[in-house]
């Protein structure tokens, strides 16, 4: 029986995989005929997607690493809990509005844009991952202490399983919002990039934006799929 319902959700899982290749393809050709079709080459888009998604990832790696850094050194102790209301605070700021402040410390530069994203991809990651290491069960941190995990070892096989399930779901909300900082910091004031590319084709190339839009679109999906579900598919083996 165990055997016919593995061999049934392994058929699933490939027929799963084939119909989400077929439309992948498939969505690759049309935005390729819509792309051509326009007076911008494809080449173009493309080197303005993947410019967005490099200051992407340097944003969220900045932001992953400062907030693990933070919500480990201050999760349970009444310092970390007097700095709550700061980051609340904090995290409630208008993000946009502090654009004028980044330009006159960083300039109108790749830097800006990333720091500013990393800025912004911060905050769900700091919440959440706080939120899991002040909840966690006290048994499982009594006997982390008990078999003398401090330091990394502490890091690694206590404070990062234990807040792995929210570190997934911070990252996903903290990535969209990225998404949104990148976008918008590049058609303020950017030269290149896929935001400043669907700000001048909006009303000069319709079938240059379509394309360029429907790859971001894309590109979105493609993580999702083939990041963010598989995390969080893995974050169900933490809450056993």
């Amino acid at each position: 029986m165990a055997r016919s319902h593995h061999s049934f959700k392994l058929r699933k899982s490939r027929h799963y995989f084939s119909v989400f290749a077929v439309f992948v393809v498939a969505i690759l050709i049309a935005l390729v005929i819509i792309g051509e079709t326009g007076r911008v080459p494809m080449g173009t888009i493309l080197s303005g997607l993947g410019l967005s998604l490099y200051r992407l990832v340097l944003a969220y790696a900045i932001s992953l690493i400062i907030a693990v850094i933070i919500a480990v050194s201050t999760s349970g102790t009444k310092f970390g809990n007097s700095l709550i209301p700061i980051f609340d605070l904090l995290q409630n700021l208008p993000s946009f509005a502090l654009i004028p402040l980044f330009v006159y410390l960083f300039g109108y530069t790749d830097q800006m844009a990333i720091i500013f994203a990393a800025t912004s991809i911060l905050w769900p990651i700091l919440f959440y991952m706080i939120h899991a290491l002040n909840t966690a069960r006290k048994d499982w941190n009594d006997a982390a202490t008990i078999f003398g995990a401090t330091g990394w070892k502490r890091l690694w096989f206590y404070s990062l399983p234990v807040s792995f399930p929210a570190l997934v779901t911070g990252s996903i909300v903290g990535v969209s919002v990225g998404w949104e900082a990148i976008i918008g910091v590049e058609i303020i004031g950017l030269s290149s990039g896929i935001g400043v590319f669907l700000n001048g084709a909006i009303g000069a190339d319709k079938q240059a934006f379509a394309a360029g839009l429907g790859l971001l679109l894309f590109s979105v999906l493609l993580i999702n799929r083939l990041v963010w579900m598989p995390l969080l598919k893995r974050t169900e083996l933490y809450g056993e």
